[in-house]
């Protein structure tokens, strides 16, 4: 609960079936946090600062649906955030490429429609280009709360050592 509620973190929920009204007649601790709200409750929070890192998957295998999926996604999970939380867009095929480097919310909200149309399928994909870049911003960015939200069909190659020595890094980061 303090992770959610005092430092920024999320919530992921699974139903695994059952009865549901058996279920909600039984509180169980995590109905306190629901529904997830993303609201400063005080000074603490007020005090805190969000970056964003959207990785944006441009590779030929995000081509159609899934590309135009990606792309309304991006743009949702930005208008979620306060004006002043920070976010930039990195879009990757087997290299990141800076679409809005970090900047507060407000700045990229009336402007990423636009970056977004101009962002085309093509090429191979290597997610690890992006999560580097991802980490050296988010590092960069001096806020209290960051986080890289991959958005992908998570087709790449994997060098398990390279991958686990930067996932490492970036949970020391709090990333």
């Amino acid at each position: 609960e303090q992770y959610v509620r005092r430092l920024g973190g999320g919530v992921v929920v699974v139903g695994m079936g059952g009865e549901l009204d058996e279920e909600l007649a039984h509180p169980a601790p995590l109905d306190r946090l629901l529904p997830v709200a993303f609201e400063p409750a005080g000074v603490e929070e007020a005090k805190r600062r969000v970056c964003m890192m959207l990785l944006i998957d441009r590779s030929a295998s995000m081509m159609g649906p899934r590309i135009a999926a990606t792309k309304r996604a991006a743009i949702e999970l930005v208008n979620q955030l306060a004006p002043e939380d920070l976010v930039g867009l990195l879009a990757f095929d087997t290299e990141a490429y800076i679409v809005a480097d970090v900047q507060p919310a407000r700045n990229i909200s009336a402007q990423i429609v636009e970056k977004l149309v101009h962002l085309k399928s093509t090429g191979g994909t290597d997610i690890y280009p992006a999560l580097v870049a991802a980490r050296e911003r988010l590092a960069a960015s001096g806020a209290s709360v960051k986080h890289a939200i991959l958005l992908s069909d998570g087709l790449t190659p994997i060098s398990l050592p390279q991958y686990r020595a930067l996932l490492r890094d970036m949970k020391e980061q709090h990333i």
